[in-house]
């Protein structure tokens, strides 16, 4: 009788465990997983193209009209080779970066590691605040990593704490293992 009980407690246990593991974090598509997403913000997922060809998938973390909100795109066709890593990182940062710069705003913070001494053995995180002539600031954040696929994590915010604490959802996000 006591094995017994002791078998159903184990049970309980671990199918409790499993439970709340599942609720703390979600998928993200096919190939990531991340903390469970912020209260009030929904998801979306788009395709990557170019022209009829599908490059990947863009998933966006948004909150209704607020212009805060997190973009996850996944490169499918990527080479593995630590150039095209490097190719590849510095076009997610350019692009983002000329994005704000092509609006008006000027970068006013910087944080951008030395790529070419990266090794792609753990993400590459780049900050980036800008400011336009109006004094209206808008902080970034990226973090940038690989497996077979290509991974850019974009953090856009207009207001420090929204910033805060979309940058820290985003650090949860990983590939399926």
């Amino acid at each position: 009788m006591s094995r017994r009980i002791v078998i159903l407690c184990s049970l309980f246990i671990l199918l409790t465990t499993a439970a709340v593991q599942g609720e703390d974090s979600v998928a993200l598509g096919d190939f990531l997983t991340a903390a469970k997403i912020p209260d009030g913000y929904a998801t979306a997922t788009r395709d990557i193209k170019v022209e009829k060809k599908v490059l990947g998938k863009m998933i966006i973390v948004s909150k209704g009209s607020e212009a805060s909100k997190a973009v996850v795109s996944i490169q499918s066709e990527l080479a593995s080779s630590v150039p095209a890593r490097r190719a590849a990182t510095k076009a997610y940062i350019n692009v983002l970066a000329s994005t704000f710069t092509g609006s008006g705003f000027k970068i006013v913070e910087k944080g951008i590691p030395d790529i070419e001494k990266e090794t792609f053995d753990k993400p590459i995180l780049v900050d980036l605040a800008f400011a336009n002539a109006d004094g209206k600031k808008v902080w970034t954040h990226q973090s940038i990593f690989f497996t077979d696929k290509g991974f850019d994590v974009q953090v856009i915010a207009d207001d420090a704490d929204t910033f805060a604490s979309l940058k820290k959802w985003s650090m949860t996000i990983k590939p399926k293992p």
